[in-house]
């Protein structure tokens, strides 16, 4: 009955190559062999995405340190992963310019730093940029010179405003 089931649900492609098998199970293993992906092409595949991965986007630092993170799992499931100092590495080179001041000061650390300091220094870092891009919202207000100070060609300010424009 089991095995009826999972003929009903898939495509007619998997159905027809597949052996008419008597057990579910033997069935849904021989589903896995033809899927399957051999590890020479899987680590390929990994250790090019684990090298490649840029981060890209506002807000995305912990997500994309994160991703390196399961990459490098999935790579030492295969033999093949990386120590954490070299992920605290690669994620620092993958981040944008805007991250080249926190580079420096990793590089200039004798200690090195964890991958749970890494996405906590990365993510405060991040805040700090993002907080430096907001537009100021302090206007300096001028008003002409009075009559009596006709020599004056400059203008006087009169008032500062530190608080949110009123249009916003």
């Amino acid at each position: 009955m089991a095995k009826n089931v999972i003929r009903t649900t898939v495509s007619d492609t998997v159905r027809g190559s597949i052996e008419e098998l008597d057990l579910a199970k033997d069935f849904l293993y021989a589903i896995h062999d033809i899927y399957r992906e051999s590890d020479k092409a899987e680590a390929g595949r990994l250790a090019k995405e684990f090298n490649d991965l840029k981060c890209i986007g506002a807000g995305k630092v912990r997500e994309h340190i994160m991703k390196l993170i399961e990459i490098n799992a999935q790579l030492r499931d295969l033999n093949m992963g990386v120590t954490d100092d070299y992920v605290v590495h690669t994620a620092l080179h993958s981040l944008p310019n805007s991250f080249s001041q926190l580079r420096t000061s990793y590089n200039a650390q004798k200690e090195k730093w964890s991958l749970k300091e890494l996405i906590a220094i990365c993510v405060d870092e991040e805040d700090r940029i993002r907080k430096e891009k907001e537009p100021s919202t302090s206007v300096n207000l001028v008003e002409k010179p009075k009559k009596k100070y006709q020599n004056q060609s400059k203008l006087k300010p009169t008032k500062i405003i530190t608080k949110g424009l009123p249009w916003e």
